[in-house]
């Protein structure tokens, strides 16, 4: 393990099969490598449009403490280069 504390999943995750968005349990998505995949996408893909939206608004406004947040989403881009999650549009439609 990485160290890091235990945290509560999801029961269910929302994903893309067949064309269709549908609802899996959590144990489904982990035994599967192409859904796991798609939920670590569309959780980076979250990420880096959070620090779009927010990251210059926050350095604008001085917001020191969350430069570093800003930085890590950043570098983990540049050292992922390639690997960097880019998924179909279906995936990544707002859920409400």
């Amino acid at each position: 393990m990485n160290g890091r504390r235990q945290r509560r999943v999801p029961a269910f995750l929302e994903v893309l099969v067949n064309g269709k968005m549908v609802l899996k349990t959590f144990q489904q998505v982990a035994a599967d490598p192409d859904l796991r995949g798609q939920v670590v996408g569309k959780a980076i893909a979250e990420l880096e449009a959070w620090r779009d939206r927010y990251g210059d608004l926050l350095d604008l406004f001085g917001a020191i403490e969350t430069l570093d947040i800003i930085d890590a989403i950043d570098v983990a881009k540049r050292t992922m280069g390639a690997k960097w999650p880019t998924l179909e549009d279906d995936i990544l439609e707002d859920d409400g």
